[in-house]
């Protein structure tokens, strides 16, 4: 499941903090400038930790 949030810095310009959260992994996250690129992102990433191509380091 994954969640956007909209951040307005104090000039006013736009960022997207997106975090990617999937019982049983570390949840994933990032942040971009573009929607568009942020949910891409989402995405991608998904599909990457439900195949197993996200390698996990535990400390």
């Amino acid at each position: 499941m994954a969640t956007i949030e909209k951040r307005v810095g104090t000039d006013g310009s736009i960022n997207y903090r997106v975090r990617v959260r999937l019982r049983g992994f570390p949840p994933q996250t990032a942040s971009f400038k573009r929607l568009t690129d942020a949910k891409k992102w989402v995405q991608q990433t998904e599909s990457a930790i439900r195949e197993g191509k996200v390698v996990i380091l535990k400390p």
